[in-house]
């Protein structure tokens, strides 16, 4: 198939989608004339100043797989297994399955033929592209409605985490603003509220500036990892007993 045609989006394989206006600096100075052929993927790399950086995209990545669940799920994982080591290699074996299949699925998907050789390009969209490239049936019309994409599409609107996790955090500044009391005599007005404005907050720095939205992103990224590591600081000085922390006692040494 010529390059010069339209992307065919149904095979495992195909030809790298048109360009429009390779030579213009401006999208939409390319867009000006053209006719529109709603069939057509048209894909362009972005300018310079619209790129993200090595820093921006390890921090997208850590925000997307650290969320409230490192903070929420280990005192319900440590009741179920009640051992601190099988917990751990339990998390462990978990982390490195999702990190294989991710690295696999970015090294492969989705396969472009370039210059006579099939390749990975890099496209936006994340899990999406994987499940269309894995289950391109059923589906509406040849590479545009796949029944895959409908499904993550309502899972994200339905039922995405986004709604729980501010949530999660307005309950964990609650607790932080009011130590003695319990979660349950907390005030759901209040967390409903500040979870609210924990939602809307981020939407419109993004609506209004897109390097905001980027600042926010690494920022984020940064404290989450900086109150991981200082939760794993103060442990080993709790593990330490009397030496390391006075008044608490020295931790089993079997962890298992």
């Amino acid at each position: 198939m010529d390059a010069t045609q339209p992307a065919e989006h149904g095979g495992r394989s195909r030809q790298p989608p048109n360009e429009v206006s390779p030579n213009d600096g401006s999208l939409l100075g390319g867009l000006i004339g053209m006719q529109i052929n709603k069939n057509q993927f048209v894909t362009r790399a972005p300018t310079e100043p619209f790129r993200l950086t090595y820093i921006d995209v390890m921090c997208l990545v850590i925000n997307r797989m650290i969320g409230t669940g490192i903070f929420d799920s280990p005192k319900t994982v440590m009741l179920g297994v009640r051992s601190p080591g099988i917990a751990i290699l339990c998390g462990c074996a978990y982390a490195l399955a999702g990190a294989h299949v991710y690295v696999e699925y970015g090294l492969n998907v989705p396969r472009y033929v370039i210059d006579g050789v099939e390749q990975s390009v890099p496209r936006s969209g994340g899990d999406l592209h994987y499940l269309q490239y894995v289950f391109p049936w059923p589906r509406y019309k040849k590479g545009i409605v796949m029944l895959t994409g409908v499904l993550f599409g309502i899972s994200f609107i339905c039922i995405g985490n986004m709604a729980g996790n501010c949530i999660s955090c307005a309950l964990r500044l609650m607790e932080a603003a009011n130590p003695e009391m319990e979660a349950s005599e907390l005030n759901e007005g209040t967390i409903r509220g500040i979870a609210i404005v924990i939602a809307i907050f981020p939407c419109l720095i993004h609506a209004f500036s897109r390097r905001g939205g980027i600042l926010l992103n690494n920022l984020l990224a940064f404290i989450k990892v900086s109150m991981l590591i200082f939760m794993i600081i103060a442990t080993w000085a709790v593990a330490g007993g009397p030496s390391g922390v006075r008044g608490l006692p020295a931790s089993s040494i079997d962890n298992f």
